[in-house]
């Protein structure tokens, strides 16, 4: 299975609320390399500012943010820009358990529970084929 969209917390995913966690940046580029549609869904009010302040903007298609809706309501505005995606192409980081659940139930994505920060025994091996190949084609 490969994941074409990836939805992103902010706050305790990618980045502590000083600095970004150590495998962020390797694991945006990755996706990003394996042209993933990244996006942001936070309730940090700032998120486009402190995403810009982290030198990780770039990444993201768009940013959805704020407390006007819950997760899985940012979430369906990002689906809704991705008809031709299945569910099962889809795949939502967070650290919030109740985020996850509702997430889960309402839109039938993966999800990941990030405890301590995103890493990269958060990424479905899908995503770490390409990863490998390389790793094992160089080893040669």
């Amino acid at each position: 299975m490969t994941f074409k969209v990836a939805i992103f917390d902010l706050d305790m995913t990618l980045w502590d609320g000083e600095k970004l966690y150590d495998d962020t940046v390797k694991i945006l580029q990755h996706m990003k390399n394996n042209n993933v549609h990244m996006y942001i869904a936070s309730f940090h009010s700032a998120a486009p500012l402190v995403i810009k302040d982290l030198g990780i903007i770039n990444y993201f298609k768009e940013i959805h943010y704020g407390m006007f809706c819950s997760k899985a309501c940012m979430i369906e505005r990002i689906l809704q820009k991705h008809p031709n995606v299945k569910k099962n192409e889809v795949i939502f980081f967070d650290d919030n358990l109740p985020n996850i659940k509702d997430v889960s139930k309402k839109h039938g994505i993966h999800t990941v529970l990030i405890i301590n920060g995103i890493k990269w025994d958060n990424v479905p091996i899908s995503f770490l084929q390409k990863k490998f190949n390389l790793f094992f084609r160089n080893m040669k």
